[in-house]
């Protein structure tokens, strides 16, 4: 390290955190510790406990002060890995902050009566609140659910059934998912529903294997009546909303997942120094020795790469396959500590009543709440050029598939990190029409389809031709606007068609808003594309009204600037979807589209 370094400095353990990680351990070895078999036994957890965490403000880490809350997410991370650092039950946390799930869609909202009614109260530990999402014909299928919402004047009228709901037998209230349209993803909207609200029930209260002391219900909705002010967000948001808040859950999982196999580090440890057998303690023995070593490897490893990720949602990366990496790492260490800590425990590890042993029940959970193994895997795999697709870019490297040139390796597109067509390092730069500096965007374009293979959506309301999606749209956009319309009307319609068809497709629009500022050579080569379309339309629109063949009332600089932007979108359609790459020739393309689909007799500048 030189003299100019500055030091890492780790978030973690910041002087305001390490003072938090005091007060979480006084708190738990003053309210919950002492109590915990007994809660086991009970199956749930008192309401002041609620009420303590609350007058700590433990409950409203991570939440805007706006409602009442403060700090950042790794605030209310820090908390539950102390507490479970201090031996506190991962069940009673589940319970304890099951807030984090069932609040966020309210706090969005941000209307006064659900933050005044709902959301405050709950951050202040005076009401017990859950998610009411998964249902027994569908599990983890949140796109198929089936409980119903219809709309009856100024009510909504609720009925299903809920099942797997986190302290769902104690809520004062639970944040309901139900079909408000549709089917599929398209269709589902979150309500808030009151308990005592008639035909609304916990139906039974479910007997688990592990998480013992947090509550778990079955919720049965019956002609359940809940004022329309009541509907969380817009109606047929549900899906979005709560894909919003699967990343912060996930993390929040995986961050208590490494601190389990910790602790269970830790007690291992104790136990082998002070255990003795065959004339000694049983940490003389180089086999367990080396077992510990694998169990704090493990621990360390998956603990560096959860906390990077958590460190990184917290400054605003929207990231998917790398939650999911995180999750699937964490439990599948904490899956092997929990397991040798029962083994190096021996028949004490077996016993009810052991630490350990509580460990072991609890830790099953990790790897299908939040999303299952298998699903976080599923995630990950479609963000891999793997499969047909895959395939296929494999030849496109080698230049014998279509017939693109093979080059030599570049600098700009390996630095912004864009995967390559054979796999996550092929990344490859080229020369376009001799310019050393520019790279070769298919890399980049090849991720992005992969991203849209994930959501399954190719296909569905989006041609596959080169100019189908904005083709499509002019032609409706010239159709529906009247004969002689001016064009500044034209651009209007045109625009509303464009929004109008991207909307249905909102999450592509979302894989690619994410992806794109994430990779220089992509927002580059977007930004030079809004540029070249702005300088072209409005010397072209200029001309045409010099001419008098564009209305004089048009504001030139306006319209171009929001053209600009329309552009952009479809020249990123274009990428996806069409067969020539070449920027220049792409900002053609969609110029043409964009000035047919506004009346404008665009000719590019080589053919005046």
């Amino acid at each position: 390290m030189t003299g100019t370094d500055t030091p890492r400095t780790d978030r973690w353990n910041t002087p305001e955190r390490a003072a938090l990680r005091e007060t979480v351990r006084t708190f738990a070895a003053r309210e919950i510790l002492p109590h915990v078999e007994r809660w086991e036994d009970e199956g749930e957890l008192p309401r002041d406990l609620h009420r303590a965490a609350g007058r700590l403000g433990l409950l409203g880490l991570g939440q805007p002060a706006s409602v009442g809350g403060e700090g950042e997410m790794i605030d209310q991370l820090v908390v539950s890995e102390e507490a479970v650092l201090a031996g506190v039950p991962t069940g009673v946390l589940a319970s304890l902050f099951t807030h984090t799930i069932a609040l966020p869609a309210l706090v969005e909202d941000g209307r006064e009566h659900l933050v005044r009614d709902y959301v405050r109260p709950a951050l202040a530990g005076e009401l017990v609140c859950s998610l009411g999402i998964t249902e027994p014909e569908a599990g983890s299928d949140v796109a198929h659910l089936r409980t119903r919402a219809v709309r009856d004047g100024d009510t909504w009228v609720l009925d299903g059934a809920k099942t797997f709901i986190t302290s769902g037998y104690r809520a004062d209230f639970v944040t309901v998912a139900a079909r408000t349209s549709g089917t599929g993803h398209d269709g589902i909207s979150l309500f808030v529903v009151d308990r005592g609200t008639p035909g609304f029930t916990a139906a039974r209260k479910l007997d688990k294997m592990g998480w013992r002391s947090s509550d778990t219900a079955e919720l049965s909705l019956t002609d359940v009546r809940v004022p329309a002010d009541h509907l969380v967000g817009g109606v047929d948001q549900g899906f979005h909303q709560i894909m919003r808040q699967f990343a912060s859950e996930r993390i929040g999982l995986s961050v208590q997942a490494c601190a389990m196999a910790r602790r269970c580090v830790d007690l291992s440890v104790a136990w082998v120094r002070e255990r003795e057998a065959f004339g000694g303690p049983l940490s003389r023995r180089q086999v367990l020795r080396h077992r510990l070593v694998e169990m704090h490897r493990r621990t360390e490893v998956a603990t560096a790469y959860v906390r990077g990720i958590a460190e990184r949602l917290q400054d605003g990366e929207p990231l998917i396959s790398e939650v999911a990496m995180a999750k699937n790492t964490a439990t599948e260490a904490m899956d092997y500590v929990v397991d040798n800590a029962v083994q190096l425990h021996g028949g004490t590890g077996f016993m009810r009543g052991t630490e350990v042993e509580r460990h072991y029940r609890d830790a099953r959970v990790f790897s299908i709440g939040g999303g299952t193994y298998e699903i976080m895997n599923e995630v990950i795999a479609k963000f891999l050029p793997c499969g047909d697709r895959g395939e296929r870019g494999s030849r496109d490297a080698s230049g014998k598939a279509d017939g693109h040139r093979a080059t030599a390796h570049g600098t700009r597109a390996a630095q912004a990190g864009c995967p390559g067509p054979g796999g996550p390092r092929g990344v490859r730069g080229t020369r376009v029409r001799g310019d050393q500096d520019r790279p070769d965007h298919r890399p980049c374009r090849d991720r992005l389809r992969e991203l849209l293979h994930v959501l399954r959506l190719q296909g569905r309301g989006l041609p596959r031709g080169r100019q189908g999606v904005a083709g499509e749209m002019f032609d409706a956009a010239r159709s529906a606007a009247p004969r002689g319309t001016a064009p500044v009307d034209r651009i209007r319609h045109a625009t509303v068609r464009f929004l109008a068809a991207y909307r249905d497709n909102a999450r592509i629009m979302q894989v690619i808003e994410q992806i794109s500022p994430r990779h220089p050579v992509f927002r580059t080569l977007f930004l030079e594309i809004r540029g070249l379309f702005v300088e072209r339309i409005s010397s072209g629109t200029r001309r045409l009204q010099e001419e008098g063949l564009a209305s004089a009332d048009i504001d030139v600089e306006a319209t171009a600037s929001m053209l600009g932007g329309m552009v952009e979108h479809t020249a990123r359609m274009l990428f996806l979807y069409g067969e020539e790459h070449d920027p220049d020739v792409v900002v053609e393309t969609a110029t043409r589209l964009w000035a047919r689909g506004v009346g404008l007799e665009y000719e590019p500048p080589g053919d005046r």
